[in-house]
């Protein structure tokens, strides 16, 4: 499993909203800190290393032993962890920020963001800097989150974590050459730091450079062999290669060692789904709900078992499942990922071409936004959000005045927002209103400026060849949807359509 550090993503990949932040002169030295509380004590953990303020030396170790959970993707058991070292001192912010981020739902993530947050101006620059640092990345503010983890950079440059803080950055705005830098500066700095090696089989994958993913993953094995996360990652790249029965195999070797471990049920799901056994997913998917001991983790269980009646054609179980899964959040009053839920939901409805469901469950998300006192950030993301679905509404209806006129709304929230994905998801949605008005290759050259890494941009990539005549690269672009071999929510969506297309073509 991949550990996507700093950033807060929306389902379909985005986060929205802008944090302002006034960096002073005092934060351009280490040494330069907010004032303490008295009693607290700033624990350096090593010479060069980012200080950690706490109350006591136990609190700041019942810290650190949750950190080195979370660094290993077991961020459950680290909770436990981090609450402990919060009963034994209230206000240590780097023990909030880790709340957040291995936070079950939408509702205690923003509870413990804001507590970190409230927090920087007694802290060291270091821990300032990464948690502004990561709320900015929450707030869909990429530059001023770069801002914060190059001068974390500047001021600790022996600190592994960092450089694995930039880097997960980089990784996450596709820009792998500097990711992979700080992330093998990281790993220069402390050979032992096992979380780096991770990040960097996935972003020389993504690259395509698979001996280096394969070295690096080995890697992350051999430090910590008895650990879920590292089995779990190589057989995600297995995965990816097609080498399916493989893929399960290593990936039940994760779960020998956490029965509990979440993303290896995720990945024996995916490659059953890949395999065209729908059955095995669905029995996959009911074991790991058995398994959660959250309503997060449940609800996990929920979206991917949706995900593989979607995969079989089976639209009905996957509306119903997803009905569950919004039930699992009211029930704990998780408003934040109620409003995920309903726009889930309108995705699924408009893909089916159910477009009067689709308008009325975007109404009443619309009206549960009024109602439930969202956060901030949350309401931009919903806004978001819905201008696309309803845009996609007025394609599926033929009213293209309207989608222009709902695209311009939609990137000037988006430029709002920082745009993490440098604006392909408006690219996207030019490209579905050229294809309706048959402008095949305005589509086409629209869609090469989407999120190629996004099977849905891959598929309406196809259907545009197609239309224009370009059989050959048409059936290319549809064979690599079919092929995707990867977990992707919105691989669902269009793998079977890819599937359907080459067999109707021979």
């Amino acid at each position: 499993m991949v550990r996507a550090a700093g950033v807060r993503r929306a389902p379909w990949g985005r986060a929205v909203g802008v944090v302002e932040t006034v960096l002073t002169a005092a934060l351009l030295l280490p040494g330069c800190t907010g004032k303490a509380h008295p009693g607290s004590v700033r624990y350096d953990g090593g010479a060069g290393k980012v200080p950690v303020t706490a109350a006591s030396e136990e609190a700041y170790h019942a810290y650190l032993r949750g950190r080195d959970l979370q660094e290993k993707l077991r961020g459950t058991d680290a909770r436990e962890h981090f609450r402990l070292a919060l009963e034994l001192d209230p206000d240590l912010a780097m023990a909030h920020l880790a709340l957040a981020e291995t936070a079950p739902d939408g509702t205690a993530f923003y509870d413990s963001l804001e507590r970190a947050e409230a927090q920087v101006d007694r802290l060291s620059a270091g821990e300032r800097e990464t948690i502004l640092g990561f709320a900015a990345g929450v707030r869909g503010d990429p530059e001023t989150q770069r801002s914060h983890y190059e001068t974390l950079v500047r001021l600790y440059p022996k600190d592994e974590r960092s450089h694995s803080l930039l880097a997960s950055h980089f990784f996450e705005r596709r820009e792998l050459e500097s990711a992979i830098e700080h992330y093998e500066r990281a790993v220069e700095l402390a050979p032992d730091f096992s979380q780096p090696y991770n990040q960097l089989g996935y972003a020389y994958r993504f690259l395509g450079k698979w001996d280096r993913a394969e070295t690096a993953f080995k890697r992350y094995v051999e430090l910590i062999p008895e650990e879920p996360n590292p089995y779990d990652s190589y057989a995600e790249m297995l995965m990816k290669m097609g080498r399916f029965d493989e893929s399960i195999e290593v990936y039940r070797k994760a779960l020998s060692f956490d029965p509990e471990f979440v993303p290896s049920y995720i990945g024996v799901g995916n490659n059953q789904i890949l395999k065209g056994d729908t059955a095995a997913a669905l029995d996959t998917f009911d074991r790991l709900h058995t398994v959660a001991r959250t309503d997060g983790e449940r609800r996990t269980a929920r979206l991917w078992t949706a995900l593989a009646y979607l995969h079989a054609g089976d639209r009905v179980g996957a509306l119903r499942t997803l009905q569950d899964r919004y039930e699992i959040a009211a029930s704990g009053g998780d408003h934040v990922s109620m409003a995920d839920d309903l726009l889930l939901l309108a995705d699924v409805q408009l893909e089916a071409g159910e477009t009067d469901a689709a308008r009325a469950t975007l109404e009443r998300s619309e009206a549960f936004e009024r109602e439930a006192g969202l956060p901030e950030d949350v309401v931009g993301r919903q806004r978001l959000r819905r201008l696309y679905l309803a845009t996609g509404i007025a394609i599926a209806e033929g009213d293209l005045e309207r989608a222009q006129a709902l695209v311009g709304e939609f990137q000037g929230l988006e430029a709002d927002g920082g745009g993490i994905d440098g604006g392909g998801r408006s690219a996207e949605l030019l490209a579905r209103i050229a294809l309706a008005e048959e402008r095949y290759p305005d589509a086409m050259r629209r869609l090469e400026q989407g999120d190629k890494r996004d099977p849905r941009v891959l598929y309406l990539l196809s259907v545009a060849c197609r239309r224009a005549g370009e059989l050959d690269r048409a059936r290319e672009l549809a064979l690599q949807v079919a092929n995707y071999n990867a977990i992707h929510v919105n691989l669902a969506h269009v793998r079977p359509r890819a599937l359907a297309a080459l067999a109707e073509r021979g």
